[in-house]
């Protein structure tokens, strides 16, 4: 057999002459005087379905799935894949799984059926909806359990500011004393009377369920930035009480807010319409 005998076989019976190019093989004539193999025209050509290969999309296993009919649409097969029905060589897989030459899926037959629209028995209409029943009862539960955990939250919450409010604004017990105290410790005693006072006026001023008006913060703030004043007491020798004076008018202007922000009365320090109102008169009347 001669060489090019040899290779023209070669050549037919591998296949490479179909399967090298696009969709059927190349571009082939009908008619080749050069080929020995090609005695007459041809009249139909080979398909090389062993070269060919599917689209990515078609390899899809949800798109695989709706071409076998065992689903209405794609989307319903990649719902079926999502919640476990289908099964690739035995084994669950993503609704993107691209399909291989010998792979096999199955899907379970109850959603093929439902995916074809058979309509369900007396039975099982019946086990649905005693399930449903079911399930609402368990979410029913589940929803009052949710409320009284919250309403228990709530009231232990309200109990602690409640309880840290009275710890705040209860004034500090001051010691009785039997007998008279230096200067030292009656300077100690005034600043931690000072540090309780501010204390409160703080505590005041951070509530937020009842805060104080704007006027009786500015008090406030005016008397927590105070400059500390000279404090005067009495020698021990001489009395056995100690007098102390801390700035008159900024303890009235404590105790007043504080008394007014513990009343919680309305706010009367903004009447804007009032002042834009006699603003306007008195502009007339100049």
């Amino acid at each position: 057999m001669s060489r090019k005998r040899f290779h023209g076989l070669k050549r037919v019976h591998d296949g490479s002459e179909l399967a090298a190019g696009r969709g059927s093989g190349l571009e082939q004539k009908r008619y080749d005087p050069n080929d020995p193999q090609m005695k007459e025209p041809r009249k139909k050509f080979k398909i090389p379905y062993m070269a060919q290969t599917f689209a990515p999309i078609e390899r899809r296993l949800d798109v695989a799935v709706f071409r076998a009919l065992f689903a209405s649409s794609a989307r319903q097969a990649r719902q079926f894949v999502t919640h476990g029905s289908v099964k690739v060589n035995g084994q669950k897989v993503r609704s993107g799984y691209l399909l291989n030459p010998g792979d096999m899926f199955q899907v379970e037959p109850e959603r093929v059926l439902f995916a074809t629209g058979q309509t369900k028995t007396a039975e099982q209409v019946k086990k649905g909806r005693e399930k449903r029943k079911v399930q609402r009862e368990v979410n029913a539960r589940r929803h009052e359990k949710r409320i009284e955990a919250r309403a228990q939250a709530l009231k232990n919450a309200a109990a602690k500011i409640a309880a840290q409010k009275k710890e705040a604004l209860a004034p500090t017990p001051r010691p009785i004393l039997s007998e008279p105290m230096g200067d030292v410790e009656a300077r100690k005693q005034r600043r931690s009377d000072l540090q309780a006072l501010v204390t409160q006026v703080k505590a005041l001023m951070e509530n937020t369920k009842s805060p104080p008006s704007a006027k009786k913060k500015q008090e406030l703030r005016k008397f927590t930035k105070d400059p500390p004043t000279k404090t005067e007491t009495a020698p021990a020798s001489q009395s056995s009480s100690v007098v102390t004076t801390v700035s008159n008018a900024a303890k009235q202007r404590a105790r007043k807010a504080l008394q007014e922000s513990r009343q919680n009365i309305i706010d009367e320090s903004k009447p804007i319409c009032t002042l834009l109102l006699g603003r306007r008169l008195d502009h007339k009347n100049i």
